[in-house]
């Protein structure tokens, strides 16, 4: 029999047994040869099983979270356990494998600060050890490679307290209250060495290439760029720095705040930095700055924030920027902030964690961190313009270094 005439066939004894199963034909004789090919004309059901259901990762309890850095292109989570969990990924494409929403960059250790800088972040061990990691054009990670994927030891003269970066150089300030700095210094790649004239230094605050140091006696010296370090007038004693990229602002032992300007033209035209008092704000016990806007807290745990809100960096709801401090939305009972790039974030005093602000490298802090991959829109699309939970993932995958 042809191929032709047994499709032909077929088809009739289907239609055959189509009526015979309806009544239609009643002779079994009829319906037999189609019993027979039943399979040529009834197709095979087939049991496909559900999808498997995508493993949901448990977020990290905010008991976990010890602190948190934030940077214009990075965001960092220092964890109870000395260990340190950041955004951004510096190894080669062909070697990152699966995209992970953190990077482990130490999964536990002795860490007790983080600080970011323009592409790349450095961290301070208990024994005041430094290491350093991420893009290294200028020096600002130590050492000639353009890149450093994993934390590097920086050789420094001594134990450091605290350390400060920007956006190409990093700096140390040592226990006997030298300042140590390495990066880009008068166009030239420097390795890390004592800053001259600066003995007693308390306190160091960076961002891009403005630095203010902060001395032992509560005084401020600010420089930007190459420029020698001048002394800030006009407030009283410091303790506690924050500076942007083109203004620095210090809380005084009287729970106040002052600011200045460190924009290039107001230096040349004054050839001085004057403070100005921020008007209505008291009873500050914290304050912190990220590009272009200034955040304080207050006794009592409210947040309140002034300068740029292109963002949404401000936290109360809208786009408009405000040169007085205006309160934080949906925030209370706060006792940590922090402000880097345009974006803050606040700790509650039951440990959770709020971030307000510039979306992260288009997905991350508020969006993918939940799970959501946002796609890249416009600026501000997927800003936060009040605060939101900061959710870090609790199981990574363990990403060998080297």
């Amino acid at each position: 029999m042809s191929g032709k005439l047994r499709v032909l066939t077929e088809r009739l004894v289907c239609r055959l047994l189509v009526r015979c199963q309806s009544g239609k034909i009643a002779d079994v004789r009829f319906a037999l040869p189609a019993l027979i090919i039943l399979s040529a004309c009834v197709p095979e059901r087939r049991v496909t099983a559900p999808p498997p259901t995508p493993p949901r990762t448990p977020f990290l309890a905010p008991a976990a979270i010890a602190s948190v850095a934030l940077s214009t292109a990075d965001l960092c989570v220092r964890l109870t356990n000395g260990g340190v969990l950041c955004r951004r990924d510096f190894r080669p494409k062909e070697a990152r494998g699966e995209p992970s929403s953190f990077i482990p960059i130490f999964p536990s250790g002795d860490i007790v600060q983080v600080a970011l800088g323009g592409s790349h972040g450095c961290a301070r061990r208990a024994n005041g050890a430094v290491q350093c990691w991420g893009e290294n054009e200028n020096g600002e990670v130590s050492g000639g490679e353009p890149v450093v994927p994993w934390p590097r030891v920086v050789e420094i003269s001594g134990a450091a307290s605290q350390i400060a970066l920007g956006g190409k150089r990093s700096c140390a300030v040592l226990l006997d209250g030298r300042l140590m700095c390495w990066g880009m210094f008068g166009g030239l790649r420097r390795p890390p060495g004592i800053v001259p004239g600066l003995p007693d230094v308390a306190e160091a605050a960076l961002n891009d290439d403005t630095l203010c140091v902060r001395t032992r006696d509560h005084a401020v010296r600010c420089a930007r760029g190459d420029s020698a370090l001048m002394s800030v007038e006009g407030m009283g004693k410091a303790v506690q720095l924050a500076v942007g990229r083109e203004h620095a602002c210090a809380r005084l032992t009287d729970d106040t705040v002052a600011c200045w300007s460190v924009r290039k033209d107001d230096i040349l035209k004054s050839l001085k930095l004057k403070a100005v008092p921020v008007s209505g704000l008291a009873q500050v016990t914290e304050i912190s700055s990220g590009d272009a806007h200034v955040c304080a807290l207050q006794t009592g745990g409210r947040v309140l924030c002034w300068g740029a809100n292109e963002y949404g960096e401000l936290g109360d709801g809208t786009r408009t920027g405000r040169a007085t401090p205006m309160a934080v939305a949906k925030l209370e009972s706060i006792v940590q902030l922090v402000s880097g790039g345009r974006r803050s974030c606040a700790r509650r005093s039951d440990g959770a964690v709020l971030c307000w602000g510039r979306n992260l490298l288009d997905d991350a802090m508020f969006h993918a961190l939940t799970g959501v991959q946002a796609p890249p829109g416009p600026p501000g699309e997927d800003d936060s313009l009040t605060p939101e939970p900061l959710r870090v993932p609790g199981a990574l995958r363990t990403i060998e270094a080297g």
